[in-house]
């Protein structure tokens, strides 16, 4: 379970986009759960092969 974190002291203005690709930029209960996402349900890699 992860305890939710809403201060109006860490709050953006509706309009200030997010680069989602950079981890320093997210919240650490988003990057915990993004985590625990990425545990629970790995992406496999799939090793290339050439002929």
């Amino acid at each position: 379970m992860i305890k939710a974190d809403a201060q109006r002291q860490q709050s953006r203005p509706g309009d200030a986009g997010i680069d989602w690709g950079n981890p320093a930029q997210a919240s650490r209960p988003l990057r915990e759960y993004l985590a625990a996402l990425e545990h629970a349900n790995p992406v496999p890699h799939h090793r290339k092969e050439f002929l």
